[in-house]
């Protein structure tokens, strides 16, 4: 049971690493290369409410060219069901699936 236990938190941290890295892409591929936020216009999410980008960043890409952020998704993934999942390689799966899921619709 903890062997599966550790397995579990293993594949889960590797799974948000890979949601993480799934948005961050989803991120930079909006080209988010204005030289100042006035010109870009605000990003917008899915259901039309505007997403929020720090001055910070702004001023980051500006002075710089890039920079590093995160990206806080409105919804959370439903893993409900992967518990029930008996193999590990299709529980992973599912996770994984969810995951990636929710944050290409956030």
């Amino acid at each position: 049971m903890l062997n599966s236990r550790r397995r579990w938190r293993r594949y889960f941290r590797f799974s948000m690493a890979g949601l993480a890295a799934t948005a961050l892409a989803a991120g930079l591929s909006l080209a988010v290369t204005p030289a100042s936020p006035a010109s870009a216009g605000a990003a917008q999410p899915s259901d039309g409410t505007p997403a929020t980008v720090e001055q910070q960043v702004w001023d980051e890409l500006a002075a710089e060219g890039a920079t590093d952020f995160w990206i806080h998704l409105r919804e959370q993934a439903d893993l409900g069901g992967a518990e029930s999942i008996a193999d590990w390689d299709q529980r992973g799966q599912f996770v994984y699936d969810r995951l990636t899921q929710t944050a290409e619709t956030s």
